[in-house]
């Protein structure tokens, strides 16, 4: 584990997909991907504590794949949704302009949650031309598609 805070709501950890479906004469597709979990009721501070060392980590470890778990997210604060897309998401989009990025987004069970997900990432997408994000309900999809990117 890369980090988890100290409720351990938000957790990052560094993974290694491979593609399981290659041949014997084949080299297994191998894919170095940054995770993060985002786990029950968050407080505003270990949102912003949490995806800012997620910024960090993914531009010094010279990340371009990335899985946001929001499975088991009950809830976020209003506070941390606008701090989101007001500071981090202008921050992510200027440091990290010249990198592709490739975001496998598990999404909450939480229908509001889910919702307001869906409305931040598709304008991001919209803004920054470089950052590709897509929705999975199985970590398996998400996975599988990461490693074709």
């Amino acid at each position: 584990m890369l980090y988890q805070n100290t409720r351990k709501t938000f957790l990052i950890e560094e993974v290694i997909l491979t593609d399981k479906t290659t041949s014997e004469s084949q080299e297994a597709k191998q894919q170095k991907v940054l995770k993060l979990y985002l786990i029950g009721r968050l407080t505003v501070e270990e949102h912003r504590e949490g995806f800012e060392t997620y910024l960090e980590l993914f531009k010094d470890g010279n990340y371009s794949h990335a899985i946001f778990d929001y499975l088991k997210l009950e809830y976020d604060p209003p506070q941390s949704r606008a701090w989101f897309v007001t500071n981090y998401v202008p921050r992510y989009g200027r440091e990290l302009k010249e990198r592709e990025c490739y975001l496998a987004l598990l999404e909450s069970q939480n229908l509001f949650q889910k919702m307001t997900t869906s409305l931040i990432t598709s304008s991001v997408q919209k803004i920054y031309k470089t950052i590709h994000i897509s929705f999975f309900k199985k970590l398996e999809e998400g996975e599988k598609w990461l490693l074709n990117q």
